[in-house]
């Protein structure tokens, strides 16, 4: 892996040399490209989710003008991920700077209205570092520019790539905007900063619950039958507590203690009764009396759609 991503098993970072590496050529160049970073599958449920989101121009005065998004589930989850302990611990390595946590918004600019970046810094309220990633289709400009406030000319112009991410330095000293775009097509990012304390990160009460049922297949029935968790699934997180998603719903659930334990079992693709003399020796339990409570919480992931029954 050669930078930071977030896959379907949630933030990834790579190798302790490549990171450094990466923080070498940010300290230089004042950026860093992460190409790729969101899982192709996540990039595309994002995309389809923005497609029919409701944006509304940001009110009054401000360095831009443009549509930022109503809360919406595609945010929500894309915060949770960015504000994973992995991927912090990955910015932190890749750019020198220590932060904790991450806030932002999802914008859109569209040519032809009236849509506009200006010059400015964002060095305020505890913002170490810039982050951006591009959600959107191609378009014409949208790049990021990034200059010296002594300078007139930019150092730097990041071309927007689908699914690509930038991480870039905020300083006193330094000044960066959108560059204008052409064409018809618009410019769709998820734009904010990587902060020196966590903020607070609420989630929408319909983001957080069961999802329904899915579509009626193979029923698990004991510990004998071999579990796979589906590709339109993703999870993140660090046990005792994760959280798992189904894509398209988009609903989350979250996993402590012993529940959280299994899943990681079960994405390191142990057998159903390796996971179950595992647990008994973790947690010094007969097997006898855990294999009821195992089965029961098999059963219900499998029945939500997060687990599937192999032919």
């Amino acid at each position: 892996m050669n930078a930071l991503r977030i896959l379907r098993s949630g933030p990834a970072c790579p190798s302790p040399a490549r990171l450094k590496r990466l923080r070498a050529s940010f300290l230089r160049r004042g950026y860093v490209r992460l190409p790729g970073f969101l899982e192709p599958r996540l990039r595309g449920w994002v995309r389809s989710r923005l497609a029919r989101a409701r944006f509304r121009i940001r009110p009054g005065p401000d360095a831009n003008r443009e549509e930022v998004l109503d809360p919406d589930l595609a945010f929500s989850l894309l915060v949770l991920l960015l504000n994973d302990p992995v991927l912090i611990r990955g910015v932190e390595a890749a750019t020198g700077s220590r932060v904790r946590g991450f806030s932002g918004r999802i914008f859109r600019m569209r040519p032809g209205r009236g849509h506009y970046s200006r010059w400015h810094s964002d060095w305020k309220g505890g913002r170490k570092v810039g982050f951006r990633i591009h959600l959107g289709g191609p378009c014409r400009g949208g790049g990021l520019l990034l200059r010296r406030a002594r300078e007139d000319r930019p150092f730097a112009r990041v071309a927007p790539a689908s699914g690509g991410a930038v991480l870039y330095r905020l300083g006193p000293d330094l000044r960066h905007r959108t560059a204008d775009l052409g064409g018809s097509g618009p410019l769709v990012a998820l734009d904010g900063w990587f902060m020196a304390r966590a903020p607070s990160v609420p989630l929408p009460k319909k983001a957080v619950g069961s999802p329904r049922p899915p579509r009626a297949g193979r029923k698990f029935r004991s510990l004998s039958d071999r579990l796979v968790i589906p590709p339109d699934v993703i999870w993140f997180g660090t046990e005792p507590a994760l959280r798992i998603c189904r894509l398209p719903e988009g609903r989350i659930v979250v996993l402590d203690g012993v529940s959280s334990r299994c899943w990681s079992l079960l994405a390191r693709r142990l057998s159903l009764p390796g996971i179950l003399a595992r647990m008994a020796r973790e947690y010094q339990v007969p097997p006898d009396r855990l294999r009821k409570d195992l089965l029961g919480l098999l059963q219900q992931l499998a029945g939500l759609g997060f687990l599937r029954v192999r032919s």
